[in-house]
């Protein structure tokens, strides 16, 4: 197998609910993660949270894992509380 065949193969639908191909589940991914990311940025602003709140949030989102992204944005949520 090419790497074009590999790339044309990224693009086929797989098999998921919505038969997306690997590239639009990533572009979701990343959509998610940037509307996150606005969302901390923007509670961080308006109550005037720790920066290293926000930071954990970012450092999740780069790493990618979702139990470590829930766990920071939970820990914003509640200071805002």
């Amino acid at each position: 197998m090419t790497e074009d065949d590999n790339l044309h193969e990224d693009l086929q639908p797989r098999d998921n609910a919505e038969g997306l191909s690997r590239f639009e589940i990533e572009a979701r991914k990343w959509a998610a993660i940037d509307k996150l990311l606005a969302m901390a940025r923007e509670a961080t602003r308006q109550y005037d949270l720790d920066p290293d709140l926000l930071e954990a949030v970012e450092d999740a989102c780069r790493q990618g894992d979702v139990d470590y992204i829930l766990e920071a944005m939970v820990a914003l949520w509640e200071a805002s509380i």
